[in-house]
């Protein structure tokens, strides 16, 4: 929901190379499904790059992504590719070369005469001949934006019910940035956050009800070369509102929030199921933040998780 309620550049909202400007990204989401389906202790398909698409489930993670990236594009229809230096060379694309809207999307021809599509060619679904149940008719941007607030801006699938998310609001959104060079661990692997100090098996961290949320990445990147910092963000304001409804927190002031989250807050990874002490992992960085929510009297909307100002960090939090 935040990704679709702060504007970014398309190239930061699409994928983990471009940057980020602190919301999160597309890919990021990408990758965490790749690795939750996939699983930890006995990693499937889904969590290896070259043979992920034998899974069935591959087909439909990647139709709904090409979905949510549609509805995105149509709210924000003014940002498209910009213009890019290629990190990393390719069997078809030279690394250092400029890649723009028009640069052909090898091996993807569009006829028979040997003409690749280009990303202008593919700015809309509707020229490839599909569409979307909510883009359908072609709705205004306000008619979407309330369409994505209704699947999107509920409470997570808890105890924690509406009538008392109703009840208490937040200035400032909570959240965990997460950084994972892709050279600090050869393959794929993942970060879980909680609130609470965790005895859990990495296989059954979701499972512990202390368990806030991870960020995972995928390894097996055809050029290893090129070291991208995939970051992303584990929100805690639902987890915070569910504490104090519970009587953990005695207020929702910053200092008492910032307080409880010195005392509780971590965060663990692990790899194929064997967790990895965080000291011996050069670059993977964890950190505390909050920003001001635009409407935060207005609970469940797209308003509500729109953000205003900047980022404020806490280093605290986790001693760093």
């Amino acid at each position: 929901m935040t990704l679709f309620s702060n504007y970014q550049r398309y190239n930061t909202f699409s994928n983990e190379g471009s940057g980020s400007a602190g919301f999160g990204n597309l890919e990021s989401i990408h990758d965490t499904v790749h690795v939750v389906t996939g699983g930890f202790n006995t990693p499937g398909h889904m969590t290896n790059v070259p043979v992920a698409a034998f899974d069935p489930i591959f087909w439909f993670h990647h139709a709904n992504v090409d979905r949510m990236l549609a509805l995105w594009q149509a709210i924000y229809p003014d940002t498209y590719v910009d213009p890019t230096a290629q990190q990393g060379g390719t069997y078809t694309i030279l690394s250092g070369s400029i890649q723009t809207a028009k640069s052909p999307l090898t091996p993807f021809h569009k006829d028979t005469t040997g003409t690749f599509f280009t990303s202008n060619d593919v700015r809309n679904t509707t020229s490839l001949g599909y569409s979307y149940p909510e883009l359908i008719n072609n709705p205004s941007n306000n008619t979407l934006k309330a369409t994505i607030a209704n699947l999107y801006a509920g409470p997570p699938a808890t105890s924690f019910n509406r009538r008392q998310a109703s009840k208490a609001t937040l200035a400032r959104d909570y959240l965990v940035k997460i950084e994972l060079p892709w050279s600090a661990i050869n393959g794929t692997y993942s970060v879980g956050v909680f609130l609470g100090k965790t005895e859990t098996a990495p296989a059954d961290w979701a499972k512990d009800p202390k368990y806030v949320g991870m960020h995972a990445t995928l390894g097996n990147r055809l050029d290893t070369t090129v070291d991208i910092v995939a970051t992303s963000n584990v929100h805690l304001s639902d987890a915070l509102l569910k504490k104090h409804s519970e009587g953990a927190l005695a207020d929702l002031e910053e200092d008492t929030i910032v307080s409880y989250l010195t005392k509780n807050l971590e965060w663990r990874v692990q790899k194929e199921g064997n967790e990895i002490p965080i000291a011996s992992l050069n670059g993977v960085k964890a950190t505390a933040e909050s920003i001001e929510n635009a409407a935060p009297s207005a609970p469940g909307t797209f308003a509500n998780f729109r953000w205003v100002g900047e980022f404020k960090q806490y280093p605290g939090v986790f001693g760093n």
